[in-house]
């Protein structure tokens, strides 16, 4: 990974916070605008939705929707 920078989270559903370690021209262009599956095709949904929205697992979305 070239230069990383490290992305602060904290799930809004258990609050738990997490960092989530990121290249930091990626997360420039993602910033600049670009989709989050068209900077990180390899991601999993999940992963990608952690930086889209915070919520940090399944269980959560779970909870969320209940």
């Amino acid at each position: 990974m070239a230069e990383p920078v490290s992305l602060g989270r904290i799930c809004p559903v258990c609050k738990l916070y997490y960092d989530i370690e990121l290249d930091r021209q990626l997360f420039k262009r993602w910033q600049d605008g670009a989709k989050v599956q068209e900077v990180w095709p390899e991601f999993t949904a999940i992963q990608r939705e952690q930086l889209i929205s915070g919520v940090c697992s399944d269980k959560c979305w779970e909870e969320l929707f209940r």
